[in-house]
């Protein structure tokens, strides 16, 4: 869910792109202000379900993955994990903390995993880097899912994109909680700004597993993609990302 607050006061981005008369105080004030993204449907007991695990092959793909670390606990380490994220797509999203307290120690076996997220991540980002940034490419959705589709908080991720829609950078631009992230409007103009960007393709995460924005979600990223005309620059979509599905809200009619 998106809700815009009023914002500390300041100047406007340095490199603001307004002409004379266009209203830019307006831009300014909207500029400073914050986007609010919250899971609606946080905290329903209709929570997306697990997905079927495929136990022994993933046992065993973990274990070879520990054995050089763990030795004869290798199995065992692995059976942890599994049960402890239920499944390799979680284990992969789990933030290094999170790792060690389920794998109870075993250092090197937690930073061979952060290793092999850093590999996939390096190899998603070569793609992006190299292809036209489509809201509908599906390496780039495998990519959101992998990254904050399976986390337990909202994430905010953003793509900058220029003229052509090639890419310029991503970032992901903040953390919340179960139920609510908070961005500030200013830094993410900001860094577009600082890139030249002519686009931007947001997406946040539920992590409950509704695929669908709120009508808060509607209305604020309608906001935004008012703050960012002026400016020119386009929003390209915004997309709502769960372990297992991508909704663009541009293609579902609700920018």
């Amino acid at each position: 869910m998106v809700r815009g607050v009023s914002g500390a006061g300041g100047n406007c981005p340095p490199g603001e792109r307004s002409g004379a008369g266009d209203g830019s105080a307006g831009v300014c004030s909207a500029v400073r202000g914050a986007i609010i993204l919250s899971d609606r449907h946080s905290g329903s007991r209709h929570l997306e379900p697990s997905p079927p695990r495929s136990q022994v092959r993933d046992i065993s793909r973990v274990a070879e993955l520990f054995e050089p670390f763990a030795g004869d606990d290798a199995i065992q380490l692995a059976e942890r994990l599994i049960a402890g994220f239920g499944s390799l797509e979680r284990i992969l999203s789990a933030s290094s903390s999170q790792l060690r307290d389920v794998a109870g120690g075993y250092d090197e076996a937690c930073r061979a995993i952060a290793a092999a997220r850093q590999l996939v991540d390096s190899a998603y980002r070569e793609h992006l880097i190299s292809s036209r940034i489509d809201a509908a490419d599906p390496v780039l959705h495998r990519h959101l899912r992998a990254s904050i589709g399976g986390q337990t908080d909202e994430r905010l991720f953003v793509v900058f994109c220029d003229h052509q829609q090639r890419y310029l950078g991503d970032a992901l631009i903040a953390e919340g909680s179960r139920g609510q992230i908070v961005a500030r409007t200013r830094p993410l103009i900001t860094r577009a700004l600082a890139l030249g960007a002519s686009g931007l393709l947001l997406a946040h995460n539920h992590p409950s597993g509704e695929c669908y924005p709120s009508e808060v979600d509607i209305v604020e990223t309608r906001r935004l993609e008012a703050v960012c005309q002026p400016l020119e620059i386009a929003l390209i979509d915004h997309l709502i990302v769960t372990r297992t599905r991508v909704l663009s809200m541009r293609l579902a009619g609700c920018i």
